[in-house]
């Protein structure tokens, strides 16, 4: 079997088979990280956060985005928490990858499993509904992603709409 993964492809994020069927093949999987993380020779101050973090769940239960660039290794919010306790970084920010596609369940539950230390930044739509975003802020999910480069999230046009609609919830 030949595959075709073209510059335009890849920033779609689609991978197509040459077959007749042209049925999308799974992406590579990314490589993971360094599990057995050192203690620094240095202390962080207190309240350290790591502003930028993603954590996946299993496939079978949050499910993947068939649009997404790569899949992850199985990596889980438990080697992420210990990676964190190690290094002594109090808190953090998920934010939401194209991995599990707008399904902020794996963000959420991990907030929710967290006793406070994390936040989240989701994955939405432009249509998403108030109940929801509701349903978000009080999950602890404190930002919503708009990228234009790499066309993850919502649109400059439709992150402005949606700023307007979100300023009073926190």
């Amino acid at each position: 079997m030949v595959f075709k993964y073209s510059t335009n492809d890849a920033q779609k994020g689609k991978v197509m088979s040459s077959t007749a069927t042209d049925k999308p093949i799974e992406p590579p999987v990314c490589a993971g990280p360094d599990l057995n993380t050192k203690k620094p020779n240095f202390t962080l101050p207190p309240g350290a956060t790591d502003c930028h973090a993603h954590v996946f769940g299993p496939r079978a239960k949050y499910g993947y985005a068939p649009d997404r660039f790569y899949s992850p290794p199985q990596v889980f919010l438990q080697d992420y928490l210990n990676m964190l306790a190690v290094l002594g970084i109090e808190r953090a920010v998920l934010v939401q990858s194209m991995i599990h596609g707008a399904n902020n369940g794996v963000i959420v539950d991990a907030i929710a499993k967290s006793q406070g230390r994390l936040r989240g930044v989701a994955l939405i739509g432009e249509n998403i509904s108030d109940a929801e975003l509701e349903r978000l802020t009080a999950s602890g999910i404190r930002g919503f992603r708009a990228n234009l480069v790499a066309r993850i999230g919502v649109q400059f046009a439709a992150a402005k709409k949606l700023a307007e609609r979100v300023k009073g919830l926190g």
